[in-house]
């Protein structure tokens, strides 16, 4: 992120500043520079430091309402990269915290951040580890936890404490200096994940076992075609259903529909669905996140072609029969294919499980139990993360 305006670059830090001004985001650009104030109130005052992505800011959110559920005399301040409204309702009601934009990681900012913020502690959450934060933070003895974070590029003295999300981010923690407690791997992701869901979306598109509904999820633009052919070649085998496709960005989503316009004109849209059953064979585009737990519970088999950790145990909580589920697992390597071939072989075997009601409740168990032991070691350690935060 050398060139985000949060990393220690003068040029780039001032040229976001001024970028930020020119266009009315002043509050922004003082928070780059360290103009930070702290909430209101007396107590001591916990700094948790996200990222610019969703699940960041998401992990972060409900790590501070925990803290602030917990103890009535700590004070909190919630910074981030990248606004993300949709993830601060974890903070509705609670006070004793300030949110806002973060610091870039100059010498100046991060001396001013910590003059006026005088935190007892920061945790950072799945963010890039900055060089000169970590130093500030071990020359003033202050604490300093991650969760979800890669060790910083460059040789600088280690958190006390670090929760690992993936097995390739904890192998990375093992061979750099080993920081005081390493736990992990497990995602707080999974603490985020809608557990508890029916299926009714069955029942408002018209899908039932024997037409079944179909979750892709990622597909490459350009193969899109390729995939609608393979799926209409599985509706000719059996009685047709519904193919629902989503993607994480909201740009792919975009590329998708633009496609869906030229080779499948009737398609259905999220957004502009009227709840009524469709027509067997239909195809919907799933252009509202919000709708991604509802198709992971109701279908009848999922393929994640390339998909986030937080698509992928969405997936597994609601028992998904994913296909090739070793593809997707989450914190496994992306899924994107340039051999169309291989799309043909996936869709074969979504043929399979979609002709085997038992193979769709074998996968499915499997990926809930997943789910779940994750889910587990997560709490366990969210847990002691807290206890130590307390002991602050």
């Amino acid at each position: 992120m050398g060139d985000s305006g949060y990393g220690g670059g003068r040029l780039a830090c001032r040229w976001a500043g001024w970028r930020d001004r020119l266009a009315g985001r002043h509050r922004q650009a003082n928070a780059r520079a360290g103009y930070l104030s702290p909430p209101s109130g007396r107590g001591g005052l916990v700094w948790v430091k996200a990222g610019a992505g969703r699940d960041s800011v998401a992990v972060a959110a409900d790590l501070a309402g925990a803290v602030l559920e917990r103890r009535r005399d700590l004070r909190l301040a919630l910074t981030f990269e990248q606004a993300h409204p949709e993830a601060f309702d974890r903070l509705d009601g609670l006070t004793r915290i300030g949110v806002g934009f973060g610091p870039a990681d100059s010498a100046a900012a991060i001396r001013r951040t910590l003059h006026r913020l005088s935190p007892l502690g920061v945790v950072e959450v799945a963010t890039e580890l900055r060089p000169r934060l970590s130093m500030a933070l071990s020359a003033r003895g202050l604490h300093h936890a991650v969760i979800d974070c890669f060790p910083c590029a460059e040789p600088v003295p280690s958190p006390e404490w670090v929760l690992t999300a993936r097995t390739g981010q904890h192998e990375s923690w093992l061979c750099a200096e080993t920081p005081g407690e390493l736990l992990g791997p497990s995602d707080p992701l999974t603490l985020l994940t809608q557990a508890q869901l029916e299926p009714s979306l069955r029942a408002l598109t018209g899908c039932d076992t024997e037409a079944p509904l179909l979750w892709l999820h990622g597909p490459p633009v350009e193969q899109l075609n390729r995939c609608l052919a393979n799926w209409r070649a599985i509706r000719m085998e059996s009685r047709p259903g519904l193919l629902a496709i989503s993607a994480d960005s909201a740009g792919t989503r975009h590329a998708l529909a633009e496609v869906l316009r030229t080779v499948q004109p009737d398609f259905c849209s999220t957004r502009s669905w009227n709840r009524r059953p469709l027509a067997p064979g239909s195809v919907m585009l799933v252009d509202s996140p919000q709708w991604i737990p509802a198709v992971a519970v109701a279908c009848h088999a999922a393929l994640l072609i390339d998909a986030a950790r937080a698509v992928c145990w969405q997936a597994m909580a609601a028992g998904a029969a994913i296909v090739d589920g070793g593809l997707c697992a989450p914190g496994g390597p992306t899924f994107a294919l340039s051999d169309l071939s291989c799309i043909d072989a996936l869709f074969g075997k979504v043929a399979t499980v979609l002709s085997s009601p038992a193979q769709q409740r074998r996968l499915g168990d499997s990926a809930r139990r997943e789910f779940w032991r994750e889910r587990r070691q997560a709490e366990e350690a969210m847990a002691r993360l807290l206890d130590r935060v307390f002991e602050w």
